[in-house]
């Protein structure tokens, strides 16, 4: 028994695995999930990528679609947006997220992700971006979910 305890706590990996870039601000220290009307991504991709960091040890709120235009400031409270693909330079990036602090600090309040409208299925894109929309930088680990991957990877 102790050894299958150990074998699992060995094979899951916990949020101290990841290098956190910004916290999220205590009123909103689990974000919920809007896709906007613009976006491509279908909610089972969240739900998925969501399902993922739940399992790393973060805290994810609702994932919601966009109903009063909520989007159109490209910010929320609260919320990490998933957009569509905007001005998004597909020749460099298959997807971006800008996140939205407090001001004059760190701590998130919001975080807008955009995504290359022919890759917003992309499991591992998702994960990758709703990984920095979680407040998450690179990290120099190939094959890891928050690896900087280049153009065509």
């Amino acid at each position: 028994m102790f050894l299958l305890g150990l074998i699992l706590a060995s094979s899951v990996a916990h949020g101290s695995d990841y290098t956190v870039k910004r916290d999220w601000h205590s009123n909103y220290s689990t974000p919920d999930i809007m896709i906007c009307k613009k976006s491509n991504t279908k909610k089972e991709i969240v739900e998925k990528s969501v399902n993922f960091w739940k399992s790393q040890g973060f805290k994810v709120g609702d994932i919601v679609k966009e109903k009063n235009n909520e989007c159109s400031n490209e910010w929320e409270r609260g919320y990490i947006l998933i957009g569509g693909q905007g001005d998004l330079d597909i020749r460099k990036d298959n997807g971006s997220t800008y996140p939205f602090c407090k001001k004059g600090t760190e701590k998130m309040v919001s975080a807008f992700i955009l995504l290359n409208k022919e890759k917003a299925n992309n499991l591992e894109l998702v994960k990758h971006e709703i990984g920095h929309g979680l407040g998450l930088g690179h990290t120099d680990h190939w094959g890891h979910v928050m690896y900087a991957y280049g153009k065509g990877n």
